[in-house]
């Protein structure tokens, strides 16, 4: 990841494009604290729209605890 100060990024800004155009992440600060991250539009799309994580339904969650043919013992208190 490159990083260039804004003053930088502005007089040089076309060759910052093409290295984002090859995949390279390009940070921008102002006053040496990042403000800004150059990159393709493929990887901000990316970032848009997280993948949603797969999750197995409700029913298929109780599908996992035993059946009707274990036997639990009744708790008779005391």
């Amino acid at each position: 990841m490159k990083t260039m100060d804004i003053a930088d990024a502005q007089h040089d800004l076309p060759c910052q494009v093409e290295a984002v155009r090859l995949g390279e992440f390009v940070t921008i600060t102002d006053g040496g604290k990042p403000v800004a991250v150059l990159v393709s539009v493929s990887a901000a799309e990316k970032i848009r729209t997280p993948e949603k994580p797969h999750r197995a339904s409700f029913a298929a969650f109780l599908r996992t605890f035993p059946g009707p043919d274990v036997a639990f013992a009744r708790d008779e208190g005391s």
